[in-house]
């Protein structure tokens, strides 16, 4: 597994040619669509023919008024501005010590036209799902809020 931090645009280089290639919270970050298509073409040039492109992003149909469910779960949310086509956001995680970051969420469609422009194929959106042991654990009741407003959403594309 490499693990590497590159900050700046164009930092990263081709690393190889991988089967899966992940973006994990990573794109609600590009300040605006040309940096979104850009980051994705970095991240693409990774990917080897057939290959699978593997996103997980903030939920961009996420019920902005339906977070109240989110302490619950151990979180909360709140909508911050808008910024470069992207809906901020700001979370809070209780503990100690807390954790606080703001992120940002495309709006619906955005992520699929970005994935569609950088050459990707079968684009699709995988159904949020509760694995069966947590349902044991904490009954269906429990999960019921979380997945009719999840926070995230996770794509699939092929190159």
């Amino acid at each position: 597994m490499i693990h590497r931090v590159y900050s700046g645009r164009g930092e990263l280089p081709v690393l190889g040619s991988f089967d899966v290639v992940t973006a994990v919270w990573l794109l609600g970050y590009a300040p605006g669509v040309e940096a979104l298509d850009f980051m994705l073409g970095k991240l693409v040039a990774n990917l080897a023919p057939g290959g699978t492109f593997v996103v997980l992003v903030p939920n961009p149909e996420i019920d902005w008024d339906g977070l109240d469910i989110l302490p619950a779960y151990g979180i909360s949310a709140t909508r911050t501005a808008e910024s470069l086509g992207r809906q901020g956001y700001a979370v809070h995680i209780p503990g100690d010590p807390p954790i606080d970051f703001e992120g940002f969420t495309w709006p619906p469609g955005a992520i699929e036209s970005a994935l569609d422009r950088a050459g990707l194929t079968d684009v699709r959106r995988v159904p949020t799902t509760i694995t069966d042991d947590l349902i044991a654990e904490k009954g269906a009741a429990y999960w019921t809020p979380l997945l009719s407003n999840p926070t995230f959403a996770v794509y699939t594309a092929t190159r």
